[in-house]
């Protein structure tokens, strides 16, 4: 076991980011580096510098990919790069944006169907 010996409530990955030392106490655990990932609950740019820092990869996404992984993040990329996707809107994140969304997508396509 390797302790920060802090213990506010703060990501683990910016505590060792801040503590050098530490890092280097938990890279000399490591037998084999070719044989270690850094598997992290949510890749955050933290977790990203902890796995460069320790010389291991990180299993997840890179942060800087997390927006494609959204509907509305899917769907500007989509639309930048001509691919033909569904009829509906983005950054929808509440009713009022659900039933504005529908209204408009009824507007826009009059002859969809209704479900009940």
């Amino acid at each position: 076991m390797v302790s920060t010996h802090d213990g506010t409530a703060r990501a683990l990955a910016q505590k060792l980011l801040e503590r050098p030392r530490v890092l280097e106490q938990v890279r000399a655990l490591i037998p084999d580096t070719t044989r270690c990932h850094l598997i992290p609950y949510a890749t955050t740019p933290l977790e990203r510098d902890v796995a460069l820092a320790l010389g291991i990869p990180l299993y997840g996404a890179d942060p800087a990919l997390l927006p494609f992984g959204t509907k509305t993040g899917c769907r500007r990329l989509f639309a930048v790069a001509g691919v033909l996707h569904p009829l509906g809107y983005e950054d929808v994140r509440d009713p009022e944006g659900i039933v504005d969304s529908l209204a408009r997508m009824r507007q826009t396509r009059p002859g969809s169907p209704r479900r009940s």
